[in-house]
């Protein structure tokens, strides 16, 4: 007896127990574990829709969602808030084979998400060499690289009428090769003959985007809008916004680089008025 309680008390006994009782815990662990894995496999969850969240508000859903995400591009779009999710795939949904419907889609724990965000900078062009170039040329050529016109100014030149003299980005000369961003503006500064006149175009009926296009290859110019666009609520709005009026109206003659003043509506029954 004396023994047994020795042994009990002793280094070893010790040893022994603490030993079983770790194999013991980590054996109902590992039966957790299994168990646990055992009941999911092959449990699925819709994928959320992260379309117009924040990249860091959409990780935090789908990490809660046993999900993970991958950032597979960046692209600039107006007006789009800066790491804001533009499109995911796979999608939320699907539609159903004979297109009655559209069904959430389902899929396992830890399938990945690639999403595509939306960049804060507009991507970089060169600007082209418009010198000499006529102004149909050089409005092509914007358009082509996405520069937008702030203005067209014409000053005298016996040479080079209607013809691009110089090109200004904020008020500096620019020169060919210049890096600028999609959606800058610049002025041309084009060539004319003293007192050259050009018929005012009709513009009403057309968005406002619109008819900044067509002023600019008569040699006019866009102008205030007056009284504002209180419909609009962005940037965007206004250029989809439509003419309503337009101050001096169609028909008149004005000198070239003259402002044709606006008012706006996004209220396109009134055009019929």
């Amino acid at each position: 007896m004396a023994d047994l309680v020795k042994y009990i008390f002793s280094k070893t006994f010790v040893k022994h127990v603490v030993i079983a009782s770790a194999s013991l815990l980590l054996a109902i662990f590992l039966l957790f574990v299994l168990m646990r894995f055992y009941t999911s496999h092959g449990e699925t969850r819709p994928i959320p829709d992260l379309v117009g969240m924040h990249i860091d508000d959409a990780a935090q859903m789908v990490d809660e969602q046993g999900l993970r995400i991958t950032v597979e591009d960046e692209a600039y779009i107006e007006d789009a808030l800066p790491g804001s999710v533009i499109s995911q795939n796979p999608s939320p949904t699907y539609m159903l084979p004979d297109s009655s419907g559209v069904e959430p889609r389902m899929v396992k724990e830890n399938r990945r998400i690639y999403v595509t965000i939306a960049s804060k900078n507009a991507p970089q062009v060169e600007f082209p060499d418009l010198k000499g170039k006529s102004k149909r040329i050089a409005l092509s050529l914007l358009e082509i690289t996405g520069i937008e016109i702030e203005t067209i100014d014409y000053v005298p030149d016996r040479v080079c009428t209607d013809c691009v003299l110089k090109v200004l980005y904020k008020g500096k000369e620019i020169e060919p090769g210049t890096k600028l961003r999609k959606g800058d503006q610049v002025t041309l500064v084009l060539g004319k003959k003293n007192s050259q006149y050009v018929s005012i175009p009709k513009i009403s009926g057309y968005t406002y985007d619109e008819a900044q296009t067509i002023l600019n290859r008569v040699s006019l110019n866009l102008g205030r809008v007056v009284g504002g666009c209180h419909d609009c609520a962005s940037e965007r709005d206004t250029l989809s916004a439509f003419v309503l009026k337009q101050f001096p109206d169609f028909g008149n003659s004005v000198e070239m680089g003259t402002e044709v003043d606006v008012h706006l509506t996004t209220d396109e029954r009134l055009l019929d008025q």
